[in-house]
């Protein structure tokens, strides 16, 4: 916005000594509440030009090709356009076609490279994602690549197989513009298809797009804490809501009669019942689907729960889940949080549908990081 006039020289300054945020700050309001000093803010802004940070280069450009004296610049402004190349990490490429197309709209150069930015993908990997199993010091290295085959993908893995612990290298193919990582299909490159990891005395079988908890030291003092909260019953039939490859569910099945779980990824449901199978573990069984679709068909086949364990993802429960799940009428539902925010939000809504709860108790999975897990165990009221 624009400033008083008393505060001319102190902006000014801060054209000279500041951080490069607060620079690009001080000379867009000084450029806009005193138009008649444009060419001396330019001026001022000059040694901007041999200094790193592109994003400044790039508005001294755009702002120098906006003034009166060099609006026919051409070295400028082809200077300018060099920014908008496919080359130039995306922050700074949109910035510069950004502006490119607000001082000549009909570039060609520059509509070909908005083209490549917004369509085209470069090169191969897009994402190295590496898991190593605290159980047995193994590594899975998996590249999540715009194509399944490159022509340097044999050299990369044999340059990645050197490396004494790998187990597997696989080749994740993701084609889509997206914010996902990981697409739907993986490719064995070399190894295994899967790593082993253990929580307290149960072996896991991983496969890639499958979620396992990043701190297995510290998660059996969660699950413990979770079943002792629960105080289980040896006849008690569980239900493992968004269960992943069976952890939870896994862990209790030796307290109960039962478990029955369930989750929408296939590739972790079959981890799940390989678990099950791996660990000789012959009470719990698991099936793709959404919970609150699975829950009310068991119910209507006849299944009597006693208790649910959810553990959600950071977004917490869906108000569809939260109505399946009172509809089974379990009489407890155990509630294990890594997100605080969405907890106290699901428990309101679990008090409205008639569960009550004592107390949170919180688990330091992440030390000296702001996150925490957390364990709540909700009764049914009889009333």
């Amino acid at each position: 916005g624009e400033i008083p006039v008393s505060f001319q020289s102190s902006y000014e300054t801060l054209l000279d000594d500041a951080s490069y945020d607060t620079r690009e700050i001080a000379f867009m309001t000084l450029w806009k509440t005193f138009p008649e000093n444009q060419a001396k803010y330019l001026e001022k802004a000059k040694h901007w030009i041999g200094g790193n940070d592109k994003s400044l280069r790039i508005m001294y450009l755009t702002f120098a090709l906006l003034s009166v004296d060099n609006q026919n610049n051409d070295s400028l402004y082809a200077e300018l356009v060099t920014y908008t190349a496919p080359t130039f990490e995306s922050s700074v490429r949109q910035n510069a076609i950004t502006n490119a197309l607000s001082i000549n709209p009909k570039d060609s150069a520059v509509l070909k490279n908005l083209v490549n930015a917004t369509v085209h993908h470069k090169g191969e990997v897009r994402y190295l994602d590496v898991r190593r199993s605290k159980a047995n010091g193994k590594l899975m290295v998996i590249l999540v690549c715009l194509h399944k085959d490159f022509p340097q993908l044999p050299k990369v893995a044999a340059e990645i197989s050197q490396i004494p612990e790998i187990s597997s290298v696989i080749l994740n193919y993701n084609p889509k513009k997206t914010n996902v990582i990981l697409g739907r299909n993986d490719y064995v490159v070399l190894g295994e298809d899967h790593l082993i990891d253990k929580i307290g005395d149960v072996e896991f079988r991983i496969s890639p797009k499958s979620f396992f908890q990043i701190n297995s030291l510290q998660t059996p003092r969660l699950y413990d804490l979770a079943i002792k909260k629960a105080d289980l019953k040896a006849n008690d039939v569980v239900i493992d809501a968004y269960s992943g490859i069976g952890t939870i569910g896994l862990s209790v099945a030796k307290h109960v009669k039962a478990v029955r779980g369930m989750e929408t990824i296939r590739e972790a449901v079959e981890d799940a019942n390989a678990n099950a199978k791996l660990n000789g573990i012959e009470n719990a069984q698991y099936v793709t689907g959404k919970a609150e679709d699975v829950m009310p068909r068991w119910a209507s086949e006849g299944l009597k729960t006693d208790v649910i364990f959810v553990d959600p993802p950071r977004k917490g429960l869906t108000p569809e889940f939260i109505n399946a799940a009172a509809a089974t009428k379990p009489k407890k539902i155990v509630y294990i949080s890594c997100n605080p925010a969405t907890q106290i939000r699901d428990l309101q809504l679990l008090q409205e549908k008639g569960y009550h709860f004592d107390e949170i108790s919180p688990v330091d999975m992440f030390p000296q990081t702001p996150h925490v897990e957390s364990v709540t165990v909700l009764e049914r009221t009889e009333k």
